[in-house]
């Protein structure tokens, strides 16, 4: 598969799989059917090339910083995906890693109360009306 049909295909993917990690909240279906429909655009101008002058990005020899910066801008699609997926995933692990710090401060706290707690010190209750 040459970087003209498989980098657009694994951007798609990548920006769906962001989708998919943030549950789809409506900035990122605005921004991301943007960023597919210039995708696709690009594509079909890469078609429409290859249909004219027998040339796509990917067998392009005379602009080989064109196909580099196609497999570059896959590349940070991918990377973005890979670190929201990680970040959203990993955030559950951190806020329990958090409550479990919070609880176990307290427990200790209630032990050091009930150590120090005696008998004689509590308040007693007074019997005259």
């Amino acid at each position: 598969m040459t970087p003209s049909v498989a980098a657009p295909l694994v951007a798609i993917a990548a920006l769906w799989m962001i989708g998919v990690v943030l549950a789809w909240p409506l900035w990122w279906v605005s921004a991301c059917s943007m960023l597919v429909l210039l995708v696709v655009e690009g594509m079909s101008i890469n078609f429409w090339f290859l249909r004219r002058d027998a040339v796509s990005v990917g067998t392009d020899d005379d602009a080989p910083g064109l196909r580099l910066a196609v497999v570059f801008l896959c590349a940070a699609a991918l990377s973005a995906a890979v670190l929201t997926g990680y970040s959203h995933w990993t955030r559950s692990d951190r806020d329990f890693k958090r409550d479990s710090h919070e609880a176990v401060q307290v427990a200790t706290g209630m032990a050091e109360a009930m150590a120090s707690f005696t008998a004689s010190a509590r308040e007693r209750p007074s019997t005259e009306n």
